[in-house]
């Protein structure tokens, strides 16, 4: 009489217990991280560059290229704790990145006066050149580091 019966169904159930709980979301958010590198680097490359040093409305002197050295990821987490994402972000005084990015009208508040901005679509472009292999690359990444987590689990049941 034939058997329908698969044979090892509870070991493999054990192992991957063990694996969904060494998978824990350090593992997804340093695969992420890698995956967004290329964007992060390419965003850096296409962020405008000023030729003389300016100052902030505080009095800082920032010298040029100021933008590209802090454009940086952020870990993005959601309020239940099972969802990370990363973002691109220009950090600090660096702000004025958007208003390249999608332009501005010229305006006044205050003592403060400012020219039109062109928009500069720099971040954009960069997302928009990644954005395919970021997805490919986030799984290339997280299937290495889920055999090198199983290699470790094999390393420590000897």
């Amino acid at each position: 009489m034939a058997s329908n019966a698969v044979i090892g169904v509870d070991a493999l159930k054990k192992k991957i217990s063990v694996i969904a709980e060494e998978v824990d979301p350090k593992i997804t958010a340093q695969a992420l991280r890698a995956a967004m590198k290329p964007m992060l680097n390419a965003a850096r490359a296409n962020a405008p560059t000023g030729k003389d040093a300016h100052r902030t409305k505080e009095g800082r002197l920032l010298a040029p290229g100021f933008l590209k050295r802090n454009i940086k990821l952020k870990k993005l987490k959601s309020r239940d704790k099972f969802r990370i994402g990363y973002g691109l972000w220009a950090q600090g005084d660096a702000w004025y990145g958007q208003a390249l990015e999608r332009g501005r009208k010229a305006g006044r508040k205050g003592k403060y006066a400012w020219g039109a901005i062109r928009p500069n679509p720099w971040l954009g472009k960069a997302f928009n050149d990644h954005k395919d292999g970021v997805a490919s690359s986030f799984k290339e990444e997280m299937s290495k580091r889920i055999m090198r987590r199983v290699k470790q689990i094999k390393s420590r049941q000897k």
